[in-house]
């Protein structure tokens, strides 16, 4: 919708959302490789006051449980039409979200996640080929790229659409995964420094492929696509029937990966929540994938997700955002917490303007939501 909305002016909110996210991702990483625990337990401990702790504890569960459901809808709902396009055929509807099901479903169970992010991996990078040869292909000229990319353009008509970019680039819940992942694969990582690397470069590989799906969708216009057949249609001059596999590939690595992760977030920061208290149960985790998953079947099974409710769903997102930030950045700064490794002073200069950032977005938005 950014893209067909707005066309290329909005690239600079994710090349923002690229730089609040890897400030944020590596906070958050480094915080579960010193501490060796998931976020939401460093925040139990590590939050005196009794109200702050379960407000913000409660934020957390209702935009885990309602965020990644709504937005489930969408993942898989974008993963069938992937799978359609490849397939050249839209029949076959709850036969062909039985089979995607039935994938997530194998990875949510068995909880292998190595496995996951090696699978991730391979999907995010054939994803990435696929969306960016279709930007080259459809896109604008690199100049003008450059400076949609580098120039803010804010305006009251783009406030809605720049708060669900960011909502949905520096999505809270990748935060708390991010964290359990690194705790749970501390053994496997060499040190503070192969940390940084891998999360620089997963999140700017995850930028560029958000950027050429904007770029792509600014190069049609908004009454010449309704559907990905129309989109199809308009990379056959350059690509003949290769098109048709170049954009349902994308279509359908890009739905799978977040069918994949938004569940297993749930999942990990439920069982995380939960422990030690009287609903602690060693299944806890695999229960509530699956109850993110079934919700969003349903979703996608009944019609695709409603775009409105997607979008609301991002900008509660962008919403929620500035809270759990802020919390990030004062744990991460205390000494008494992570020691040697808490935030340097640049660091903790350029996270106040972030946060102060994300305060503004959210502030505008419901401004403009009560006006």
């Amino acid at each position: 919708m950014a893209g067909v909305d707005f066309g290329i002016e909005l690239l600079w909110a994710l090349t923002l959302s690229i730089f609040i996210t890897y400030y944020f991702q590596e906070v958050a990483a480094r915080m579960g490789w010193v501490l060796k625990a998931d976020l939401d337990q460093i925040i139990k401990k590590h939050i005196g006051h009794r109200f702050w702790r379960t407000f913000i504890l409660a934020l957390i569960l209702l935009a885990i449980f309602f965020g990644n459901s709504v937005y489930q809808g969408g993942n898989l709902s974008g993963t069938l039409l992937g799978l359609q396009s490849l397939t050249a055929t839209d029949q076959h509807k709850f036969l062909m979200l039985l089979l995607i099901g039935a994938m997530v479903l194998f990875f949510l169970w068995n909880e292998r996640f190595e496995a996951i992010k090696r699978f991730l991996i391979l999907m995010v990078f054939l994803m990435g080929v696929s969306f960016t040869i279709t930007a080259i292909t459809l896109g604008s000229d690199f100049i003008n790229i450059l400076k949609a990319s580098l120039l803010p353009s804010l305006t009251t008509e783009n406030t809605f659409m720049v708060i669900a970019l960011v909502g949905t680039t520096v999505v809270p819940y990748n935060l708390f995964l991010h964290t359990s992942l690194v705790n749970r694969s501390h053994a496997q990582i060499s040190g503070l420094k192969a940390l940084r690397i891998d999360t620089a470069v997963s999140i700017a590989a995850g930028g560029l492929i958000s950027m050429a799906i904007l770029i792509t969708a600014a190069s049609v216009q908004a009454d010449s696509i309704r559907s990905v057949v129309d989109l199809i249609a308009l990379l056959e001059p350059s690509f003949g029937q290769a098109s048709r596999f170049i954009i349902g590939f994308g279509l359908f690595a890009a739905g799978l990966t977040s069918s994949i992760t938004a569940p297993l977030a749930a999942g990990l920061v439920t069982q995380s929540v939960l422990k030690s208290t009287p609903y602690d149960h060693k299944y806890s985790s695999r229960y509530a994938s699956v109850a993110v998953f079934l919700i969003g079947f349903i979703i996608a099974l009944v019609g695709s997700a409603p775009v409105e409710i997607i979008k609301f769903a991002q900008i509660a997102n962008g919403l929620l955002l500035p809270i759990i930030a802020s919390t990030l950045l004062v744990l991460s700064s205390k000494t008494s917490v992570m020691g040697a490794y808490a935030n340097s002073p640049i660091q903790r200069v350029v996270g106040s303007l972030l946060v102060l950032f994300t305060l503004v977005l959210g502030g505008m938005a419901l401004y403009k939501t009560l006006m």
